[in-house]
């Protein structure tokens, strides 16, 4: 995709999320567009003997070999239609920072212990400069090892996330399906996330706690819309850590089955300048199947909660409506509102549990 034609998609998708953040009821975007032009012929990507690869100039690339790590060092790149069959700790990963317009689509990754895409994080070069226009569509990945994430996109504006499916390997101890850390712009839909966890347990520090995560490690986020995700057996569905404010967040029609389905603060680490904005947030129209809560929005840092500090944490302008949430629990409530936070303009309506 062209700068100029990324740029549209970015300013409809902030559009559709500032439109959104502020109804009880958002009304569903169109598909997000994953078709990407560069003006360049398309290229056939070829490995060295370790199955690694370098591109350092912008492209169109396929293949059909076995890749064990392809790192990006250009803008303008997309990887389409590769095979990566392990051996390493990553299989995409950034090798400079700052990077625009990056597209990974159509690909395959199996045996892979760290993370299968990272960009701006642990395999990839920090994002010092942030990147931006980013989309990881319509990948297969299977996700085996300790602590392993699939997808990690760090300090990036402008990301596209959809249609990726995403299993662990039975027995594995899993982090993250998708983490998304300081972005801003984003819209996750369409994705599959199998965690391989049975619901029932909180089993927090071992084993696939976090289906969808997003936190804020260098930077707030704004303008994140999650639509129709389906996410079965982890910890935390849908999870927002406790670092950084955040703002203009949609979380509609998702489908969970988790310990808990959505969970607002609830990271460990406490809010780095001792206070917490949770800001124009929708959580609309969800089924969720859940042991303890459907939707939660925690009071953790505060004195006296789970996690004492001495934070302060404000909901503001947040709607949960017209979820509905299963009990897979003796005493499984629809939706908590810890006490110790602030709470400003919430609205909890028509979520019945079952």
């Amino acid at each position: 995709m062209s700068k100029q034609m990324h740029s549209v998609l970015a300013g409809t998708m902030l559009a559709l999320l500032s439109a959104c953040a502020g109804g009880d009821a958002p009304t569903a975007p169109s598909s997000p567009s994953t078709t990407t032009a560069f003006n360049v012929a398309t290229s056939v990507l070829t490995p060295d003997l370790n199955g690694d690869v370098t591109i350092t100039a912008p492209g169109h690339y396929t293949s059909t070999a076995d890749f064990r790590t392809v790192t990006i060092s250009s803008n303008d790149v997309t990887l389409d239609g590769l095979r990566f069959v392990g051996g390493a700790p990553a299989a995409v990963r950034n090798g400079t920072t700052g990077l625009q317009n990056v597209t990974v689509k159509n690909s395959t990754f199996r045996g892979y212990t760290g993370r299968s895409i990272t960009f701006g994080f642990a395999e990839g070069v920090p994002n010092t400069t942030r990147a931006s226009a980013f989309t990881v569509s319509n990948n297969t990945i299977e996700q085996d090892g300790t602590n392993a994430t699939a997808i990690a996109l760090f300090n990036i504006d402008g990301v596209v996330v959809d249609a990726n499916r995403v299993t662990y390997v039975a027995g594995t101890t899993g982090r993250r399906g998708i983490n998304l850390d300081g972005n801003n712009n984003v819209l996750a839909t369409g994705n599959v996330l199998n965690m391989d966890l049975d619901n029932t347990t909180f089993d927090v520090s071992t084993r696939s706690p976090w289906g969808i995560q997003l936190s804020m490690s260098d930077a707030p986020i704004r303008g994140i819309r999650l639509q129709g995700n389906t996410i079965i057996g982890s910890t935390v569905g849908i999870v927002s850590l406790s670092q950084r404010d955040i703002a203009e967040v949609t979380m509609i029609e998702n489908s969970i089955s988790a310990f808990r389905g959505i969970s607002l603060n609830s990271g460990s680490a406490a809010p780095l300048d001792g206070s917490l904005l949770i800001d124009e947030v929708s959580i609309h129209g969800n089924k969720i199947t859940a042991f303890r809560a459907g939707i939660s929005l925690r009071s953790l840092h505060t004195p006296g909660s789970l996690l004492p500090g001495t934070a302060t944490v404000t909901f503001r302008d947040v709607k949960v409506s017209g979820n509905v949430v299963t009990a897979s629990g003796p005493a499984t409530l629809a939706t908590i509102v810890e006490p110790g936070s602030i709470i400003e303009f919430v609205k909890l309506v028509g979520n019945p549990l079952q």
